[in-house]
């Protein structure tokens, strides 16, 4: 328990809100006005669930992230501060912006978001609304750490009381639970269909032959139709208790859209200068029986096409980190992640940054790695510009939180995003030699299974 904090339980609501109210009065008297600062104020609460509670509040911005451990997760309502920019060079800078709010802060203080996979002049409608880059900082949270569960509000010393105080009377609090039903959708639209999508393999290929590529990542778009708006956290919550190993998040900006996913590729994590990072890529489907799923782990290990696959991979994020890392070191072999529904090759980095290096410059060194663009960089990036009928948004970009003295980022896949009465789900296969349109459609079904058996049902 935090020194100074007393537990209270959440059927006493009142006195969550009178005791964070008085404990961001007392803050806001001793704090200097100027330049403004930002503020917290927390109580522990027992009994209360954070996706639960997520669930129960009212679509607006909402915001939720849970580690592939389990020992750590949030849920923010409304935004107490936010820093957007445009892709490219104004990740980093965006990221120096936050690191700047974060310099006088509570160590607690986290903000998260995520940025768009290229910069690109191509921006689909639906996903105007997350800008180029993003990051918030959560009026409310609900943070549960290693058991501890914990009820925060933030906001900056140059706001209002009275309307933060107005705010918090409009939180539910109510512990109570309730049956999530999952709407089914009334039709699905592929983007590039079959025909299309064998069209766009073969080029790959074609170019692999030549020479001018050792392996792209191509991307399908599956759009489910509903009768009714899809509530993204709720779906969430469904989705979380059906996919093992997986960094869940939502970041949802207005009502109506929302980006949601359970990755399980981490992009980097950092505390202090220790870093670590992990290469994932070659898939197969789990199988029906322990012995099966023994065979097909066997038959991954053992594939020739998936481990030169997964070396690309390998290879390409030890030259990003090679210039920002001192003491670089990987797994001699790869061994293998088992998710709910597929099975990868994992290879896992750990070593220490340079003194100096910051944020900004780990997530540009390493994004896109090649396993969700390809190798070469630059070149595979134009060519599924040219060949994706759609625009990736944050699908496979880097989302996650930077606190104070240290940072999460993932890859934004096995994602969806939520867009009023439709949901737009992204999936992606790398090709490389050996490759066939057949195969990789069918790996790419596998996984947005999670999200169609979700849907209908299974």
């Amino acid at each position: 328990m935090k020194p100074g904090l007393s537990s209270i339980d959440i059927t006493d609501p009142r006195r969550i809100r009178r005791e964070i109210i008085e404990r961001l009065r007392i803050r806001l008297s001793t704090s200097e006005s100027s330049p403004p600062i930002i503020l917290r104020a927390e109580v522990l609460v027992d009994r209360l669930n954070a996706m639960r509670w997520l669930s129960a509040q009212s679509a607006g911005s909402r915001g939720y992230w849970s580690d592939r451990d389990g020992d750590f997760q949030l849920a923010g309502l409304g935004r107490a501060d936010m820093i957007a920019g445009e892709t490219g060079h104004g990740i980093s800078r965006a990221l120096e912006s936050v690191h700047q709010r974060l310099e006088f802060c509570d160590a607690d203080i986290r903000y998260f978001g995520g940025m768009r996979f290229a910069s690109s002049p191509r921006c689909d409608p639906e996903w105007q609304v997350f800008n180029d880059c993003r990051f918030i900082l959560p009026r409310f949270e609900v943070v549960c750490r290693e058991g501890v569960t914990t009820f925060a509000c933030n906001m900056r010393s140059d706001d209002d009381l009275a309307a933060v105080e107005d705010e918090l009377q409009r939180v539910s609090l109510d512990p109570h639970e309730e049956t999530i039903l999952v709407p089914r959708p009334e039709s699905r639209t592929d983007r590039p269909g079959r025909k299309d999508w064998t069209s766009a393999v073969n080029s790959t290929l074609a170019g692999i032959r030549e020479g001018r590529f050792r392996k792209i990542v191509l991307a399908r778009n599956s759009t489910l139709a509903f009768a009714i708006p899809v509530d993204a956290a709720r779906i969430l919550n469904v989705l979380k208790s059906s996919s093992v190993n997986a960094f869940h998040f939502c970041f949802q900006p207005d009502r109506d859209h929302a980006f949601i996913g359970a990755s399980p590729e981490r992009l980097y994590r950092r505390d202090g200068r220790r870093l670590r990072t992990e290469a994932i890529a070659g898939t197969r489907r789990r199988g029906a029986t322990p012995e099966e799923d023994e065979r097909l782990a066997h038959e991954l290990l053992q594939s020739e096409k998936d481990r030169r696959e997964h070396q690309i991979v390998v290879e390409g994020i030890e030259a990003s980190l090679r210039p920002l890392v001192e003491d670089l070191a990987a797994d001699e072999v790869p061994t293998v992640l088992k998710l709910a529904h597929n099975l990868h090759l994992v290879t896992r980095f750990r070593g220490m940054l340079q003194s100096g290096v910051h944020d900004g410059q780990v997530l540009t060194a390493l994004h896109p790695t090649a396993a969700v663009g390809g190798a070469p960089r630059s070149a595979a990036i134009r060519e599924i510009e040219s060949l994706e009928p759609f625009d990736r948004g944050y699908y496979a970009a880097p989302v996650g939180w930077v606190e104070r003295d240290s940072a999460q980022f993932v890859a934004g896949i096995r994602s969806a995003l939520v867009e009023k009465d439709r949901v737009h789900l992204f999936a992606g296969a790398g090709i490389v030699e050996g490759s066939s349109p057949h195969d990789e459609w069918d790996e790419i079904e596998g996984k947005i299974a999670p999200f169609l058996d979700l849907f209908q049902g299974s």
